[in-house]
């Protein structure tokens, strides 16, 4: 299989997690650390935490939060001082056929 990456957006109650989940039943890997079921999504979020921890705490340190979102400006500038954390984290979750959903992506 020829390597990919597949990154699924979209706003928060927009499909995404059928989609991921539809994604992942033809194999794409999505991660271990899932986000698991809630009343809201009984069959689960399809969103790895790993990368859910990461976009609250860029959002945290320009103090805003996933419905209150930081001008695009301050989001380049803040993406610069995580780069290490975004190569730590993508290098713990890649692999051949893989990806992530966050509504906080888009």
């Amino acid at each position: 299989m020829s390597k990919a990456t597949i990154i699924i957006l979209g706003m928060h109650r927009s499909g995404t997690s059928l989609t991921s989940a539809l994604c992942q039943s033809v194999g794409l890997d999505i991660g271990k650390n899932l986000i698991g079921a809630t009343f809201s999504n009984p069959i689960g979020h399809f969103e790895n935490n790993d990368f859910v921890i990461l976009h609250d705490r860029i959002l945290f340190s320009l103090k805003k939060s996933w419905c209150n979102l930081p001008e695009q400006e301050a989001l380049d500038k803040a993406f610069l001082s995580f780069i290490n954390e975004i190569k730590e984290v993508i290098d713990k979750n890649k692999s051949n056929f893989w990806g992530w959903k966050d509504p906080r992506n888009s």
